[in-house]
């Protein structure tokens, strides 16, 4: 199987110089599984939750940290379950726990994890699952729980229900905010929505992945583009699907980006960016009942290769953590398993290096390319180019700059190789203008003027 691996990424479109196997850390800490899992890069510090095993006569679940690498573990907060772990942008840890043999509810760390202040207590059995940060203005702090979104707007001192426009007592699983701190996503058991007012008000994002039970959400930035108000929103479904909707459509419309593994559920999807070119390596982990699964990508979201070696056989992975060395191009990664017993709880390491070569990452997606169209600006008619590798269903469709659609031009099966279309002013107002060219998965978006 070592080998098999190797070759297959050896003849994928990027360079991967090396892959260790997946080694399994010494120690394990206490609890059933482990239900998230983060480091911090500063410290080198590794944090856990866990649920129970056995319970009350078994092994309490908690909060753990380990500061050798997982050889040791410390308990520092001992409970039925505590669901998640997560440093904020304020520099303060924020976990939850869920019941006996304290309040249930939100709690925060403001010196590494050694002691905790319940920030907001909720009934049992209204889990929380989830919380985020508002970037700029942390005096916000969002809480995903079974029935809705828990919203603070001064720091943790006071609560409220925020849910106009979400789903009567839907359980939120998963929460992000943007990097400029405009938009908040929420992944619910009944789809994916957004608010662009602090959560006050929530629209369901449309298209693919409507309705579905979306359990881990991303905004990925690229830097490259020099604004944060661009950033991508990646989302996974508990059917292994991963959807994108960008800032084009005011995150309004989603998009399938890749079927990973059907039958499992993403808990995680994560994208670290070569120090140097910025190209990203998407990052995913997915549990399902018969067994988990870790995939990468690299430069192309589509293209995803199972990283197993090392591992045990049907891996029970229920969550991972990554991050990038500074100024290196090596990736650290744990992976965390939820096996409900005895030593349910272990993490597992390896690292990954991604090549520093520029001409040996392809900017464009190898499933299609799309030309500027000519001329451009123009005033009565355009000519739009583009590629396709493959045959498959295909849309061009042209939105305004608040991301509404104005025009479709195509939208039918087209074979593979170069193909022009004409586009005409007629119902268009001169201004600028996104067209966005969709085929098999694969999404590309360029401006054009119109005089």
């Amino acid at each position: 199987m070592k080998t098999k691996l190797l070759f297959t990424l050896f003849l994928l479109p990027f360079s991967l110089i090396f892959s260790q196997e997946w080694v399994q850390l010494a120690g394990d800490p206490e609890g059933g599984g482990v239900t998230d899992i983060f480091v911090n890069e500063i410290s080198g510090e590794l944090f856990v939750t866990t649920g129970s095993l056995n319970w009350p006569g078994g092994e309490d679940g908690g909060i753990r940290k380990s500061t050798d690498d997982g050889a040791t573990w410390i308990n520092l907060f001992d409970a039925y379950t505590s669901r998640f772990i997560m440093m904020g942008p304020d520099g303060n840890l924020y976990a939850s726990i869920w019941d006996y043999p304290a309040d249930e509810g939100l709690y925060r760390s403001t010196d590494n994890g050694n002691t905790w202040t319940l920030l907001i207590s909720v009934p049992t059995g209204n889990n929380i699952f989830a919380c985020a940060i508002k970037e700029g203005s942390t005096n916000i702090i969002y809480a995903g729980t079974s029935q809705g979104v828990y919203k603070s707007i001064d720091n943790g001192a006071t609560w409220a229900y925020s849910n106009a426009g979400l789903p009567i007592d839907k359980l939120v699983r998963s929460l992000a905010v943007s990097p400029d701190g405009n938009t908040i996503a929420a992944g619910t058991v009944s789809g994916l929505y957004v608010s662009s007012d602090d959560g006050n008000n929530w629209d369901q994002v449309t298209g693919d992945g409507e309705g579905e039970i979306i359990s881990s959400v991303m905004f990925d930035f690229d830097p490259t583009k020099g604004n944060k108000s661009e950033a991508n929103l990646y989302f996974g479904s508990e059917n292994g699907i991963l959807y994108l909707t960008t800032i084009l459509t005011l995150y309004s419309v989603a998009y399938l980006c890749a079927t990973i593994a059907p039958g499992a559920g993403i808990t995680r999807i994560m994208a670290q960016r070569h120090p140097s070119t910025f190209n990203p390596t998407w990052l995913v982990s997915l549990y399902a009942a018969t067994g988990g699964a870790f995939f990468f990508a690299v430069t192309n979201v589509a293209l995803w290769v199972a990283l197993m070696n090392g591992l045990p056989s049907n891996p029970m992975i229920s969550m991972f953590t990554s991050y990038m060395i500074a100024s290196t191009a090596v990736m650290v990664m744990y992976i965390a398993f939820y096996g409900n017993n005895i030593n349910g709880a272990t993490v597992f390491k390896t690292t990954m290096s991604v090549s520093t070569d520029i001409t040996l990452q392809p900017y464009t997606n190898d499933g299609m390319e799309l030309f500027q169209n000519i001329p451009n600006p123009f005033n009565g008619e355009t000519w739009i180019n583009f590629r396709l590798s493959e045959t498959g269903q295909t849309t061009l469709k042209i939105f305004d700059l608040a991301g509404k659609e104005v025009k479709s031009l195509l939208n039918s099966p087209l074979d593979e190789g170069k193909h022009s279309i004409k586009v005409t002013k007629e119902g268009l107002k001169p201004g600028i203008y996104y067209y966005v060219l969709e085929s098999n998965n694969f999404i590309q978006t360029k401006k054009l003027a119109i005089r």
